[in-house]
């Protein structure tokens, strides 16, 4: 995945940019994140299959929403 430019920041900055409502770091940020890396090795979980699962979530999210209001 392209990293974007915020995630050359510090870790301090980079936390400040989120500090208000509503915004949230992409999963390419998330996934960036040298914690979330660590994580994902100790529970032998590839970005692939992390993709895989969010892009499935969003499908059957989008499909729900479509039958109901969201």
């Amino acid at each position: 995945m392209k990293k974007s430019m915020n995630t050359r920041l510090p870790a301090r900055t980079r936390t400040m940019v989120y500090s208000t409502a509503g915004q949230e770091p992409s999963i390419a940020e998330v996934l960036a994140e040298p914690i979330v890396r660590t994580l994902m090795k100790r529970d032998a979980v590839s970005e692939e299959a992390l993709v895989a699962v969010i892009d499935r979530a969003r499908a059957e999210l989008a499909t729900a929403c479509t039958h109901k209001s969201c």
